[in-house]
């Protein structure tokens, strides 16, 4: 037991003799993606979130030479597009920002001399949705709605020296917004159940690290 405990004490403090801390400023572009609505039960209609150009970045602590865990916020600027007609005098188009707040566990490994380090991630938090009312007539505003979204991806980290480094990974983001009336078929017939909506979409980001 006390060999072990010298490994682990040796293992977090070279951790820590790396940084313990790495923040990384990221920039990027999120991708469309659409969910579709029954208006009557059986006809669909969509409405989507368009790809946008998408900034923010991470704050993360190392709780092993491999395992990360961070705080990731990311702002993606975009417009809520609908694909039917929403009705006298109201646009198909309107401003919408996405602000994301997640909570990610990041796997790494170290190569070359810890200067190329393959990672995956995987997490979960939120997506605050606020519509750009000024696009709206008077009376028609909508209010901003948070949902629960969850994440998984990979990429790389480079560094160019012990405490300066690039970051590039792509994601893919699930967001639930909601439920809908579907039809469900099957031997015993067919009933009306209400299935979860996800709004299917992703992210390709990159950026600066800087260990402390």
């Amino acid at each position: 037991m006390g060999v072990a405990a010298g490994l682990t004490l040796f293992a977090s403090t070279a951790a820590l003799g790396q940084g313990s801390l790495e923040i990384t400023p990221m920039v990027g572009i999120s991708t469309a993606g659409g969910v579709d609505i029954n208006t009557e039960v059986a006809d669909d209609d969509e409405f989507s979130v368009a790809s946008g150009f998408t900034w923010g970045g991470t704050l993360g602590y190392y709780l092993s030479r491999y395992v990360q865990f961070e705080v990731q916020y990311a702002r993606q600027n975009s417009e809520l597009r609908t694909e039917f007609d929403p009705g006298p005098g109201l646009p198909d188009a309107i401003g919408l920002g996405v602000d994301q707040i997640l909570g990610n566990f990041v796997f790494q490994t170290n190569l070359a001399g810890n200067a190329i380090s393959p990672f995956f991630l995987v997490g979960a938090g939120a997506a605050i949705f606020t519509p750009d009312n000024a696009d709206l007539p008077a009376g028609a505003e909508l209010d901003s709605s948070t949902r629960f979204q969850w994440g998984i991806g990979g990429g790389v980290k480079l560094y160019v020296t012990e405490r300066v480094g690039f970051r590039f990974q792509g994601r893919y983001k699930p967001t639930n917004v909601g439920s809908q009336p579907e039809i469900w078929c099957g031997p015993w017939g067919c009933s009306v159940v209400e299935a979860t909506q996800y709004l299917n979409s992703g992210e390709f980001l990159g950026g600066l690290i800087i260990r402390l």
